[in-house]
């Protein structure tokens, strides 16, 4: 609402009927780009009336506005389905995921100004397989756990390149001299989402969709007294699931982003 008032050259502009007519009456077509589209709603009763009035907005000053706005992918997809949101929009573009070649690609890129050398350290299962056993040389053995950790960052980071990133750093075991030696697996404690309490489980829904999210949001979604949502939250941050951004405002933690999308998904909560 803010960034728009500075768009109209206007203070004045008290509600979104003034800033319709505002917006109507611009001498030039201009673009305005609104990110994060799904923190304009919470799953309530009423929770849709915000996005619902911006939604209207957009429809009747598109000829003077092109507008542009980002959403999450699964915040998107329940929007489709419930207010079939996509009709308000001439185009969608979802972003895909990166290849398994793209993360390579992009991570020894980006390692090569370091200036260190890299030397994978096998598991002790993986130097047990057969496959690994017959390989001829030391530069295959090397690809061999290669292969292994681009793959599982691919699938954690769920596209996300700043998670790529950071996975890929967590790889690194140990330094020596000028060599950075890895692990070729993310170690990371895969069982803490299956093990969640139910109230917990749903709350994880919840942050896919809105990614930030206030105490008293919590407590309107769940129908609960704000007290048991802040006790909720804090726990969950206490675990390592959350992060606390400030007061009583939490996102999920980014390295768990891929187990709760898997978790979500074998409990048929998300599909």
């Amino acid at each position: 609402m803010e960034g728009l008032k500075k768009v109209v050259n206007q203070d004045q502009v008290k509600n979104m009927e003034e800033l319709e007519d505002k917006l109507l009456n611009l001498e030039h077509r201009i673009m305005v780009v609104v990110e994060d589209l799904q923190n304009l709603y919470l799953k309530t009763v009423d929770g849709f009336d915000t996005l619902e009035r911006f939604l209207l907005l957009i429809s009747r000053t598109q000829k003077n506005i092109y507008w542009l706005t980002t959403c999450s992918l699964y915040s998107w997809k329940y929007l489709d389905r419930v207010i079939d949101i996509s009709r308000f929009f001439q185009g969608v573009v979802y972003l895909g995921g990166f290849t398994k070649e793209n993360i390579e690609q992009i991570i020894l890129k980006r390692h090569k100004v370091s200036g260190f050398k890299l030397r994978f350290e096998p598991t002790e299962e993986i130097r047990k397989s057969k496959r690994f056993m017959n390989l001829p040389s030391e530069e295959e053995r090397q690809g061999y756990p290669t292969d292994s950790l681009f793959r599982e960052i691919r699938e954690l980071s769920t596209g996300n390149i700043m998670m790529t990133l950071m996975f890929w750093l967590s790889a690194i075991h140990k330094i020596e001299e000028d060599t950075l030696i890895l692990s070729p697996t993310i170690k990371l404690d895969e069982t803490l989402p299956f093990c969640l309490p139910p109230e917990e489980v749903f709350t994880l829904a919840l942050f896919l969709q809105r990614e930030i999210v206030m105490g008293h949001e919590h407590a309107l979604v769940f129908h609960q007294e704000i007290q048991q949502s802040l006790l909720l939250l804090k726990r969950m941050a206490n675990k390592g699931i959350l992060l606390e951004t400030k007061t009583d405002t939490y996102t999920l933690n980014p390295l768990l982003n891929g187990f709760t999308v898997k978790t979500l998904k074998m409990k048929n909560i998300l599909h």
